[in-house]
């Protein structure tokens, strides 16, 4: 059997939300008994532990509910497998498996839509779920043409959400996109967008009172 030591591992950053990437050689880190895997600002993003070389242990300070997972794997599990994890809510938390797979589970292109449907405990988080879906849907349109992206040159963004509003958040720069995800011209508005670019270190907004007004003044 063929094994492939180079893995990937996907993490978002439970401090500054970036989704960081570790490459990883196992036949490297199968040697060491702790290894640990940083972000750019400084937070332990992931350890991996092992005793005996036969177990591992993956731990992760998860960003949906703050605390600290740990996941057990077989070295074989570890060598040969995919794994995905999630916490709360069904939101994914980590990802550790071949490159190939590592196709940004965690980021906009792969977002749980479904999982944002189906489960109940968001339901009554939104003002209205079925234009937050419709948003988002969207948002997935414009991110797999390439349509958005940040004015330092990055196209990774995090998703945060609240009950009348997404916001796109750059996950270099922190620059911030406002979209306001509450009534029919809000989606209206939204639709008519061809691309988003984020203003470097600045927060813009997509609004239909905004729209309007603008409209109105014109």
């Amino acid at each position: 059997m063929v094994i492939n030591s180079n893995k990937t591992l996907l993490v978002r950053c439970s401090s500054c939300g970036k989704i960081a990437k570790y490459d990883l050689n196992l036949f490297n880190i199968s040697r060491e008994i702790n290894h640990e895997f940083k972000c750019t600002c400084g937070e332990t993003n992931a350890i991996l532990k092992t005793v005996d070389h036969k177990k591992y242990y993956l731990g992760i300070k998860c960003f949906a509910c703050g605390q600290r997972h740990f996941y057990r794997l077989s070295a074989r599990e570890l060598f040969c497998e995919d794994h995905l994890y999630r916490c709360i809510g069904n939101l994914k938390s980590c990802y550790i498996g071949s490159n190939e797979g590592a196709s940004s589970p965690l980021n906009i292109k792969n977002i749980g839509l479904d999982d944002l449907i189906s489960n109940e405990e968001y339901q009554d988080k939104f003002n209205n779920l079925d234009i937050v879906i419709a948003c988002l849907n969207k948002l997935k349109e414009l991110d797999e043409k390439g349509k958005i992206s940040c004015e330092c040159g990055n196209k990774n963004m995090t998703l945060e959400f609240f009950s009348d509003r997404i916001e796109l958040k750059c996950s270099d720069c922190n620059s911030v996109q406002i979209i306001f995800a509450e009534t029919n011209e809000d989606l209206n508005v939204l639709k008519r967008k061809e691309k988003i670019h984020l203003q470097l270190h600045n927060i813009t907004f997509i609004d239909s009172l905004f729209e309007k007004n603008k409209d109105i003044k014109g």
